[in-house]
């Protein structure tokens, strides 16, 4: 067996592939790019479309290495199509809000979480 062959693509990809989808659509409504499929209105609630985007960095994360190589694909396409849409909106809130800062719920999505450790320049710490 050859080590460049793909992996069948199982029930539990197909599963990871739907979840994805789901939380891009979400987020894709919680943006205020697509209508609500549900009541057909238009919505943004930013906040929610940032834990959307967190969710989806979060499975790619969790499943770096150990998905289907199309479900590695997806989620890495969406996640970064999602925080360029989520960029795009907190930049519209800017321009119309004469302000430059973002309400404080709608930050942008985390992307990896830092190394915990001493911050820089902590007084107690010597090098």
């Amino acid at each position: 067996m050859s080590e460049t062959t793909t992996p069948e693509f199982d029930k539990h990809d197909q599963a990871l592939m739907m979840l994805a989808l789901n939380l891009q659509t979400g987020a894709l409504v919680q943006l205020g790019k697509i209508a609500d499929p549900q009541s057909g209105q238009m919505r943004r609630d930013l906040e929610g479309a940032r834990l959307s985007i967190d969710l989806l960095d979060m499975l790619k994360a969790k499943t770096k290495g150990n998905a289907h190589p199309e479900v590695a694909a997806l989620l890495s396409r969406a996640a970064m199509d999602l925080k360029l849409n989520f960029m795009d909106e907190l930049k519209k809130d800017r321009g119309e809000g004469g302000g430059t800062d973002a309400p404080a719920a709608a930050e942008p999505p985390a992307e990896e979480p830092a190394p915990a450790g001493p911050a820089a320049g902590d007084p107690g710490e010597t090098a």
